[in-house]
């Protein structure tokens, strides 16, 4: 179980000095983290899912997350719920509870959003100025409603290096890599299923970008990744019929469209595309504060989202093959691009981390036009 020191302003200080990000950032996601063992203890069966997952599934972890997401059985009620959510208020260092009104409980996605109220560390001033000692923040609980539809499921401990532990780490359930990576590509469709452009969530595009870049190197299962992929992307194009979704393949086809965007970075022809990019370059802006191994930057994300589109054309041409892996020992003769419509990338990319994005390109595109290759 989590040791509540891991709560405390001289643990976070202890953190911060070895990491030297925003310790407002970090003390989210350990509070998040302590939330989601708090829910664990009420005794809610639930499945553990989104990028706080990965700080558990990950071996090696690159980024902060702070909310907790879940699915529960679409059976139980708002009532029988809460229940289980008011255990954590009486028991835990969280002060009170609070329903997201507006985004909870109404027709469309099956879904609940609950914020979860502690006392910060950490001093910050109000609107008129007067310093605030303990401020309050919040963990957002994002509650799914539905029946399971991912095709393995893993236990993984509460256990990170970001908790102080006491007796054993608790268990929960969660979808496991092959699994997740199939919700995360899902995400990354700007144009469709995923975090939309114009909504003021630029960050949040770009966190699903380099969710996909981290899990791609985890991979061990391309089938478990392409069933999980049709069964979220369906249930969204299900839940979001004002999209307007025509199909999985559109979806696919958006997630590489968004990955050539990012791969032309500034050699744009028209406005739109220029819009869409900026709003790219802006999440990236903003997203570096949340990256606490590497960096992550436009050159970061044209390989990050080459593997996307790698991952995207498998699924689209059906692949059966093992999954391709960049080395660095490849001639770079073997992967430049002839098919005239992309092999603009070769001028632009062969030189992104010693031809990686590249690489990925070449392979997406033999899996697009295998007549070409």
């Amino acid at each position: 179980m989590i040791d509540t020191t891991s709560l405390s302003a001289d643990w976070l200080a202890k953190k911060r000095n070895k990491y030297g990000k925003d310790p407002n950032i970090m003390e989210s996601m350990i509070h998040a983290l302590y939330l989601l063992e708090q829910l664990k203890l009420t005794g809610l069966d639930f499945i553990f899912k989104g990028g706080t997952s990965l700080v558990l599934l990950m071996e090696q972890p690159k980024r902060f997350s702070v909310d907790i997401d879940i699915i529960v059985n679409p059976q139980i009620t708002r009532r029988e719920l809460e229940v289980y959510l008011l255990k954590i208020v009486e028991t835990s260092a969280f002060v009170r509870m609070e329903l997201d009104e507006k985004r909870s409980y109404k027709n469309g996605i099956p879904k609940a959003h609950y914020k979860f109220i502690f006392n910060s560390n950490f001093q910050n001033r109000n609107k008129e100025g007067n310093v605030i000692s303990n401020p309050e923040r919040e963990i957002l609980l994002d509650i799914i409603f539905a029946y399971n539809h991912y095709s393995k499921l893993v236990d993984r401990p509460i256990q990170t290096e970001w908790l102080i532990q006491k007796d054993e780490p608790l268990i929960v359930i969660t979808p496991d890599i092959n699994s997740i990576t199939g919700d995360k590509l899902t995400a990354f469709a700007p144009n469709t299923t995923g975090v939309p452009y114009g909504a003021e969530k630029e960050k949040e595009i770009i966190k699903q970008l380099f969710d996909v870049g981290c899990l791609f190197d985890l991979l061990t299962d391309l089938e478990i990744l392409k069933k999980s992929f049709f069964e979220s992307a369906k249930g969204e194009i299900e839940y979001r019929p004002e999209r307007k979704i025509n199909s999985v393949e559109q979806v696919l086809m958006d997630t590489i469209n968004t990955a050539i965007l990012i791969a032309k970075k500034d050699v744009l022809n028209n406005d739109e595309d220029k819009i869409k990019l900026s709003e790219i370059n802006t999440g990236i802006n903003q997203f570096g504060h949340f990256v606490f191994v590497g960096k992550f930057g436009i050159l970061e994300a044209q390989v990050a989202s080459s593997k996307a589109a790698y991952l995207a054309a498998i699924i689209l041409s059906n692949y059966q093959g093992n999954l391709q892996k960049f080395s660095s020992a490849i001639p770079l003769t073997d992967y430049m691009i002839t098919k005239t419509e992309y092999n603009f990338l070769n001028k632009r990319l062969k030189f992104v981390a010693q031809g990686e994005a590249l690489f990925y390109w070449f392979q997406t595109i033999k899996l697009l036009s295998p007549e070409i290759n």
